[in-house]
């Protein structure tokens, strides 16, 4: 039997098992298990990246951690998302007896929990006046971002570098923060100073944008953990953590594109309403 780690659906081998937890992360992989799932045949690295380049819907890779990385969790079950999706809502019943919901995340930062329902109340009573917002979102050598007031975009833009590593599908930085001796290949060189310019590229933008920004009520961030660096990092970050109007996207995204800036921007500010008979929630 090989030693080797490898990926029986997308058909590579890898060092470590890091490499290996970073890869069924990647857009690559579970692009593949939904063609295997699907009965067709699936795609070199090569092939998917022309793909993906014509493609926005492809479900997002390296979303801060949030997914597991064991193959088997790709089929969770329906009731465990619906119940992590609950918990990132507030239900609430007005006068007329319909159930309405809101993300929590418009309502106060995770650091600064309310519990108590007058709090909430008047929170939800100030929301109104809160109309700046942005929206920035990296993973994969891509990025997007707009800055909105109320519903009108008032700047956009987006980014794309090639970062990945052929044959893996995981950011070189990625490869390299696990350790040990970095690959010195002429690839990684280009990938590194490739990563190196988009952060600039992006830190640049949202510092030209600065003062707009600076009116902004809510900043909501999406961005893999090992290269939160891009809001956080460098000689003058464009953001500090302890931003009391940071807010972390609540739910899965897809890759950064500006329609899925849109997207996350119509699902975060939306009220959904159950109507009159809904009893409870499962």
């Amino acid at each position: 039997v090989s030693d080797k780690m490898y990926c029986n659906c997308c058909e590579c081998t890898f060092e470590d098992r890091k490499e290996q937890e970073q890869h069924y992360k990647s857009d690559w992989h579970r692009y593949n298990l939904r063609l295997r799932l699907g009965g067709f045949k699936t795609v070199k690295i090569e092939d998917f990246e022309k793909i993906a380049n014509d493609v926005s819907s492809i479900s997002g890779s390296e979303d801060e951690g949030e997914r597991t990385s064991d193959e088997e969790t790709e089929c969770q079950s329906k009731k465990t998302k619906n119940s992590k999706h609950q918990m990132n809502k507030i239900y609430l019943k007005t006068k007329d007896g319909e159930l309405i919901s809101l993300y929590r995340c418009l309502l106060y930062h995770k650091k600064n929990r309310l519990t108590e329902q007058t709090d909430l109340i008047e929170e939800i009573k100030k929301l109104p006046q809160k109309t700046n917002s942005a929206i920035f979102m990296s993973a994969g050598g891509h990025f997007a971002g707009a800055i909105y007031n109320g519903k009108q975009v008032l700047t956009h833009k987006t980014f794309h570098r090639y970062v990945v590593r052929a044959k893996r599908g995981t950011a070189q930085s990625s490869r390299d923060s696990q350790g040990g001796n970095a690959p010195k290949s002429a690839g990684a060189s280009l990938r590194r100073y490739n990563e190196a310019a988009l952060i600039q590229e992006i830190q640049d933008w949202i510092m030209n944008n600065g003062e707009v920004i600076n009116t902004c009520d809510f900043l909501f961030l999406r961005a893999p953990s090992f290269n939160r660096k891009i809001f956080y990092g460098g000689k003058n970050p464009p953001f500090t953590k302890d931003d009391d109007r940071i807010r972390v996207i609540p739910f899965p995204t897809r890759r950064p594109t500006y329609n899925e800036v849109k997207r996350v921007y119509e699902m975060l500010f939306s009220i959904e309403c159950y109507g009159r008979h809904i009893l409870y929630i499962t």
